[in-house]
């Protein structure tokens, strides 16, 4: 099975078959690689950090909020939505992004605020996109960007499991199942455990009278 997504194409998907409900699945994704490490920026309203930039189908800004003495409460969600936001301007105007494999410099538009994992709880985070978004769950690229950025310090091998939390509570479960390259850039193929609910469905269909029934291109 695989899945048609934007940016990556076709994503071969893991179904588990033991129940006859789609809820759980693996996502094999394409390679992704931690880019920039430890970069120090004045983050407005907030002060200075030290902020990593790592690609998991889209570039993230990542910052241990402990390295402002905060933490992940959901009571907290306004301030950190705009910490989050206030990460990623920052971070834009310091450090020039590009992915290997485009021409075009690439738009940061997301942060990863992160809390390392314990013995008795996993790593936790909010995904906070522009405008002013926060995703509900951990965020897929997400667990991929901050595995690459594990891999890449060593704290996290191949194969080895990696439990991450939203700040909702909701958990995926990742490993990375091999290392490989992007356009001469150490990158690893990161595997995404997690449920999923169908919210709707659409259909298309090709009128024989339509000129242009593939689309067209200028």
């Amino acid at each position: 099975m695989a899945f048609d997504v934007p940016r990556e194409g076709a994503m071969p998907v893991i179904w588990d078959q033991s129940s006859s409900v789609l809820s759980q699945g693996d996502i094999l994704h394409a390679g992704r690689q931690g880019r920039e490490q430890d970069v120090s920026v004045e983050i407005p309203g907030f002060g200075a950090a030290r902020v990593d930039v790592a690609y998991g189908g889209n570039f993230s800004a990542i910052l241990e909020v402990v390295r402002l003495r905060r933490s992940l409460p959901v009571s907290a969600l306004r301030e950190l939505t705009d910490l989050g936001l206030a990460t990623v301007e920052a971070v834009r105007n310091t450090v020039a992004i590009a992915h290997p494999n485009e021409t075009e410099p690439a738009m940061l538009k997301a942060a990863i605020l992160a809390e390392a994992g314990t013995a008795s709880r996993p790593a936790r985070n909010i995904m906070v996109k522009e405008p002013g978004y926060f995703d509900r769950s951990p965020c897929g690229t997400g667990t991929s960007a901050r595995m690459a950025l594990e891999h890449r310090r060593g704290n996290l091998g191949l194969g080895e499991p990696y439990r991450h939390e939203s700040i909702l509570g909701t958990v995926f479960e990742g490993r990375l199942v091999t290392e490989a390259d992007v356009g001469g850039i150490p990158a690893v193929i990161p595997q995404i455990t997690g449920r999923a609910w169908i919210t709707g469905a659409c259909e298309f269909a090709l009128d024989p009278g339509d000129p242009f029934p593939a689309g067209f291109k200028f």
